[in-house]
């Protein structure tokens, strides 16, 4: 069990790795032409949200197999600090001070506020599936 473990965590990283490099590549495409890093910050703020969501409904609808290979593999991997952190230093080091401070605010707001809503977004889904859950049984 643990190698197939290991494996799905590692498959679960390897698409994470790759939709974070789409998915960013293609929002800094997109995005107007700031020195603002739109695509590590969609990223980071969408994989706050998606974490959020499957640690909400992890426990009900999500057997722990794939909660591991989501959270630790898929999440892992699509989430960047270390690129947030170099994106805030490099701002440091071309004497852009406000911008890496904007920068790392938005995104430590920003990430905990997805993170929330997406327990919470969760915790609805929840609520609307044990109502139906009891509307059918009666």
């Amino acid at each position: 069990m643990a190698a197939l473990m290991f494996l799905a965590i590692g498959l679960g990283g390897f698409i994470g790795t790759i939709l974070r490099y789409l998915l960013s590549t293609w929002i800094t495409r997109v995005s107007p032409s700031t020195s603002f890093p739109w695509g590590t910050f969609a990223v980071n703020i969408s994989g706050a949200f998606g974490f959020g969501l499957v640690v909400s409904l992890g426990s009900v609808f999500i057997p722990s197999f794939w909660i591991d290979v989501l959270l630790s593999g898929f999440f892992g991997a699509y989430t960047t600090f270390s690129t947030f952190a170099l994106e805030i230093v490099r701002r440091l080091e071309n004497r852009k001070t406000r911008s890496a401070l904007h920068y790392a605010l938005i995104s430590l707001i920003l990430g905990f506020t997805g993170l929330a809503l997406g327990l919470w977004i969760g915790g609805i889904i929840l609520v609307a599936v044990r109502r139906f859950d009891r509307l059918i049984q009666s």
